[in-house]
């Protein structure tokens, strides 16, 4: 059973879209920006927030081998390994 797209909807979606589109967007910051702000928080011993950092990476470059390497080692300084 198809269902017809009222005009309340239409303008809903419309106006959902332009606003998104519209709306500034944070520059997203550079992998290495924030890997050595991880690097600097593995040194500290703030392993929650070294941790928080290298997957942040991850999430950029999935391919960081030394993201990688320091979030292991982040892991096992808070005993998650």
């Amino acid at each position: 059973m198809k269902k017809a797209f009222n005009a309340g909807t239409v303008a809903l979606a419309w106006g959902l879209l332009t606003a998104a589109a519209g709306a500034p967007q944070q520059p997203r910051p550079h992998p290495r920006t924030i890997f050595e702000a991880a690097q600097r928080a593995l040194s500290a011993h703030d392993y929650p927030r070294a941790k928080q950092g290298f997957r942040g990476v991850l999430k950029i470059d999935h391919q960081s081998v030394a993201a990688y390497s320091n979030l292991g080692v982040a892991y096992m300084r808070l005993g998650e390994v």
